[in-house]
Parts: C-alpha cells; structure tokens; sequence
C-alpha cells in the first residue's frame, strides 16, 4: 500500500484547523498582566516592570494607573491620574518599558474635577520612546 499523499485542499483545510486551535488558546489565556505605574517596592501593586511616576504625577488612591497588552496586542489603560501635586500638562507623567513600546496612541480620557465638574485629558504615548504625556487646559 501507498503511503497517502496529501492535496493541497487537505493540507490547507489542516493549517487552518492548526492555526484555529492556537487563536482559541491565545484566546483561553486572556490578555497580558496588568503593570502598575509606581515606585517598586514601596508602592501598592508594583513590581520590577513598573514605571516610576515623573513629574509630580500620580494616581487617585483605589484608582492605580495600569497598563497591559489586550488580547489584539495593543496597549490598553486604567485607573485614574492624580494632578492635584503638581503635575503640569504637556510633561510625562512615566515611560513604559522597552516590552511594551509599539505604535503612537492618543486619546481623550475624563478628569472629575469634583463638584459634578469635569475636564478633558489628552494622553498621548510616543511608541518610539514610551514617554506618555498628559495635556489639559489650564485654568
């Protein structure tokens, strides 16, 4: 008996299959970990990947800025940035980690001012450098 040979439509049908089974496992581990923005050790959640604030930035207690890898490999961002001890716009707030430099971002993120007020954050995130840098209009 001959061994079998396979067509090329059965070979494809069988890299796709292949290729199905490794998104769906991709899928199964979920996103990257989150990286809290602080001073390791001594900040709550940080660890050796963590970023050191710059400028005066921080973050609201309960809030901590993060950030992670999604699933699609773009970064995403949480928490909330504290400006009330002297951050001024247009001045990075932290660098992210050679791992998680890729593509320029730029998005709009809300600022609760208090007193049902609210502002508009720009942050923007230079890909090449990891600088990430927060504009807002001065009062």
């Amino acid at each position: 008996m001959s061994p079998r040979i396979p067509t090329a439509a059965s070979w494809g049908a069988r890299r796709l299959t292949q290729a199905e089974t490794r998104i769906r496992e991709i899928q199964k581990r979920g996103p990257g970990p989150w990286v809290y923005v602080g001073t390791f050790p001594t900040d709550l959640y940080t660890t050796f990947w963590s970023p050191p604030w710059q400028n005066s930035f921080d973050s609201v207690t309960g809030s901590r800025v993060k950030f992670r890898h999604n699933l699609q490999g773009q970064l995403e961002f949480e928490g909330q940035f504290d400006l009330t001890a002297g951050a001024v716009t247009g001045t990075v707030a932290f660098t992210l980690p050679d791992d998680w430099l890729g593509d320029d971002m730029d998005f709009p993120i809300t600022l609760d001012l208090g007193a049902g007020t609210f502002n508009m954050v720009r942050v923007v995130v230079d890909g090449t450098t990891g600088d990430v840098t927060l504009y807002w209009p001065s009062t």
